[in-house]
């Protein structure tokens, strides 16, 4: 028998996750040498400040980006680590 592992599939981003990823690199040059944990205090800062307009906008990249994900993995299904 072989023992294989199912190959491991991410879950699809969410808005602020994308919101995240897009902003990251922005406050790194703003603030050469922050840490992880302060660029995501100052990105969550700016997520909440952000009017339901533009979080709209980020909801629906994110569900563009669900979209791409059932058609790569369409059997996928979350399931959390114990």
């Amino acid at each position: 028998k072989q023992n294989r592992k199912k190959p491991y599939i991410p879950r699809p981003p969410n808005s602020f996750i994308l919101y995240r990823q897009h902003h990251h690199p922005l406050i790194l040059n703003q603030h050469p040498g922050i840490n992880n944990s302060e660029i995501s205090r100052i990105i969550a800062d700016h997520w909440r400040n952000l009017s339901d307009q533009e979080k709209d906008e980020w909801k629906r990249k994110a569900e563009e980006a669900k979209e791409r994900h059932m058609k790569a993995w369409p059997d996928y299904k979350y399931q959390p680590r114990r």
